[in-house]
């Protein structure tokens, strides 16, 4: 409920690019890579800046260096891994249930945002854990569709070192012995993702926008190889309501 709670309070923002203040709701749905059962979250929408000091999604961040077209920070994620592999243990299915939970984690790091043109927006960050490391980068561009629809695809590429795989997606000989369904151990190896996703942005007032988004996540098939995994394919689907101030 903890957890829960603070992914509500400090939001997830589902566009890349956003030149005002913005405050939402909406919801997703996703599958899990795991045995396990999927998912649908609340999902607060949340783009606010001041001064050097900005939230951006549920990640706060102090600017360093600043220029029209490129930005340098300090990151901060408190719930690093929630959005690919953290899992609590009552999530898994028959013969997983005995599994150690998969925590989210606190993660600090560096971002940096840019312009590769005047139309696409890069944004890339790498982040340390206690349980790992995890590097980011994404690419979009807005396309007007019309003055009240903007449509918005992105291209995402991640990469997980082996420590933060081992702690999400390996097995020990305690779970083995106490899980029926697994049947060999497991130790994680640095992993690569590319994904790709979309946000349908669709104007109803000056201020307020509906939106709609959606993408997948294609992991190293080699993460199948953990017993507890099901499949190296994440999409998710959901929308969402914002106000831009």
């Amino acid at each position: 409920m903890k957890k829960k709670l603070l992914i509500f309070l400090l939001g997830v923002s589902v566009l890349a690019e956003a030149n005002t203040q913005t405050i939402g709701i909406g919801a997703y749905y996703k599958n899990s890579v795991y045995h396990s059962k999927n998912q649908v979250n609340a999902l607060p929408i949340i783009n606010l800046e001041y001064n050097r000091f900005y939230l951006k999604g549920y990640k706060p961040g102090f600017i360093f260096y600043k220029e029209p077209d490129f930005n340098f920070s300090a990151i901060v994620d408190p719930i690093g891994g929630y959005s690919d592999f953290a899992i609590r243990k009552s999530q898994f299915k028959d013969g997983y249930k005995n599994l150690d939970s998969r925590n989210t984690q606190i993660m600090g790091g560096f971002a940096l945002d840019f312009k590769i043109d005047k139309n696409i927006d890069a944004h890339s960050e790498v982040a340390f854990g206690n349980h790992g490391t995890k590097v980011n980068i994404k690419l979009n561009r807005a396309y007007k569709v019309n003055d009240r629809v903007t449509f918005i695809p992105a291209i995402t590429f991640n990469y997980y070192n082996s420590k933060y795989m081992d702690y999400y997606i390996g097995i020990k000989e305690k779970d083995v012995k106490n899980n029926s369904k697994i049947e060999k151990t497991y130790k994680g190896k640095d992993t690569i993702a590319g994904g790709v996703s979309a946000t349908l942005d669709m104007a109803m007032t000056e201020q307020t926008s509906f939106l709609v988004f959606g993408g997948i996540d294609i992991y190293d098939k080699k993460i199948k190889n953990s017993d507890i995994v099901k499949t190296n394919n994440q999409y998710y689907v959901g929308a969402g309501l914002r106000y831009s101030f």
